[in-house]
């Protein structure tokens, strides 16, 4: 599963609801590998954040994020409660974390969750 971040700060990435639940669902449920593309105008706000600005940017709140479709939104945030609506937060956000981090230190993929490397990748 490839995620692109559209932004660090305020990212529509995590209140879009599909979104979120298919990341929990890759990396918890089928441990599908994750991995983070960032386009140019990301890397730049990256490299002017240090790890502490890094976890404070990414909001991850399943419950304030949305579905085109309602009937989509309900039914998801059902089976979000049936995970622990913390549970589902708390991974996506620490696997967002972990790869940003990776991207900040210019380092190889290196997380591991559950068994499950999620890796990042640069895009043009």
């Amino acid at each position: 599963m490839v995620s692109i971040l559209d932004s660090v700060k305020d990212a529509v990435y995590f209140t879009r609801i599909w979104v979120v639940y298919e990341v929990f669902v890759a990396l918890v449920q089928c441990e599908i590998p994750v991995c983070i593309a960032v386009p140019p105008h990301v890397r730049q706000q990256l490299e002017t954040m240090n790890i502490s600005e890094l976890r404070s940017c990414i909001n991850v709140d399943v419950m304030l994020a949305t579905a085109t479709q309602a009937s989509d939104e309900e039914a998801i945030k059902k089976q979000v409660k049936l995970f622990g609506i913390g549970t589902v937060n708390t991974e996506v956000k620490k696997l967002f974390v972990a790869l940003i981090t990776d991207v900040l230190l210019d380092s190889p993929p290196s997380v591991r969750s559950r068994g499950v490397v999620a890796s990042w990748c640069s895009i043009c």
